[in-house]
């Protein structure tokens, strides 16, 4: 089991499509959760060609208020992403004022830690970092977060007025999760160990340049030729199943639930 949460400090630099990306070449059952306070529904408008059945935090937040207690429910309010239904979707909010009320992220994070039981990790995609931080129970409960960044030196310069901010949060929470970057771009013009020996923060995983072929996620594009054997899709399978590796031998130690072999899914496979 385990619980990566996905971030960003600077505008755009694809923290929704990698989150995406990740979830459709996990090789293990997972949950990709749109937790962005921002209520951007980027992966419902995008990906999901705006199908959706209403289910999904919002759905989730009136269950707590309606019964004090989502204990197991989580599942109730998600969607799928494929058609085996090994790679479910919980939608974010519908609206922006929607977050600022909500008083339930620690049931929703005990929620994501409980799913080992059920064999299933948890992608939290959860937006901007914000002056405050994240909300602190996803970082508790968290076991890796990843800061998605380009490698352009504008997004390097944000990355270095804002990291500071989420790692002291960690460091405060006495957090068990790792902080590390998630580079879309490596080479553009920085490289991956540039990036890294800057901050002072590994590098987890980075993923190809492409834009016309990361559009078949994030606005539901026709795939480009050879799109299943490009290097796009080959750095996402590398970057799941890496990340995915590393966690499990980190974590083995706590989770009983022993890895899952399932065959990595393209977008193919998707409900869209």
């Amino acid at each position: 089991m385990a619980v990566v949460l996905l971030c960003s400090i600077s505008g755009a630099p694809g923290t929704t499509t990698t989150a995406l990306g990740l979830s459709l070449q996990w090789p293990r059952p997972v949950v990709l959760a749109d937790c962005d306070r921002d209520a951007p529904q980027a992966i419902t408008g995008g990906y999901l060609g705006g199908q959706g059945d209403g289910r999904g935090l919002t759905t989730l937040m009136q269950a707590a208020r309606l019964h004090s207690s989502i204990r197991g429910g989580l599942l109730e309010h998600t969607q799928r992403l494929d058609l085996d239904g090994r790679r479910l979707f919980l939608p974010g909010f519908r609206h922006p004022s929607a977050s600022a009320i909500f008083s339930s992220w620690a049931q929703v994070a005990e929620e994501f830690s409980d799913l080992h039981h059920r064999g299933m990790d948890v992608l939290v995609d959860a937006g901007r970092v914000g002056p405050a931080g994240l909300p602190t129970e996803l970082v508790r409960r968290a076991d890796q977060v990843l800061v998605v960044t380009r490698s352009t030196l504008r997004c390097l310069v944000a990355l270095s007025a804002h990291l500071p901010t989420l790692l002291d949060q960690v460091e405060s929470l006495s957090a068990a999760c790792e902080v590390g970057l998630a580079v879309v771009g490596p080479g553009r013009p920085y490289s991956n160990a540039e990036v890294s020996a800057q901050f002072g923060v590994p590098v987890a995983l980075s993923v190809d340049w492409a834009p016309d072929h990361a559009a078949v996620l994030s606005d539901a594009a026709d795939p480009p030729r050879r799109f299943d054997t490009s290097a796009y899709l080959t750095s996402l399978v590398k970057a799941a199943h890496g990340l995915q590796r590393r966690l499990g031998t980190r974590l083995a130690h706590r989770d009983p639930v022993a890895p899952l072999a399932v065959h990595p899914l393209t977008t193919h496979g998707s409900t869209r």
